[in-house]
């Protein structure tokens, strides 16, 4: 029987996903560029564009650096993009 894959992204790892595809294909950077402007595997990034896997913080951050954008573009209702502060709700 096959197995079930685990930790597969969630809703908010997916858009995130989709966020770095916008930006990937805005800016024509494939995903081996991306890789290479990391310093981390092809394979590690595909993974995820397929949503297989999810991004780190880690990885959003050095995503937003090698794309030369705020990583709050990448993750929504995290800041604006324009050096507003993030729109974040804490729960107690």
């Amino acid at each position: 029987m096959p197995r079930e894959p685990k930790n597969l992204p969630g809703p908010l790892a997916k858009e995130v996903i989709e966020a770095v595809r916008r930006h990937m294909s805005r800016q024509g950077v494939s995903g081996l560029e991306l890789a290479k402007r990391i310093g981390i595997s092809q394979n590690y990034i595909a993974k995820r564009l397929r949503h297989e896997a999810s991004f780190t913080f880690n990885d959003v951050e050095n995503i937003a650096t090698a794309l030369r954008i705020p990583s709050g573009h990448l993750v929504p209702g995290v800041g604006n993009g324009n050096g507003g502060p993030p729109a974040v709700t804490l729960l107690r």
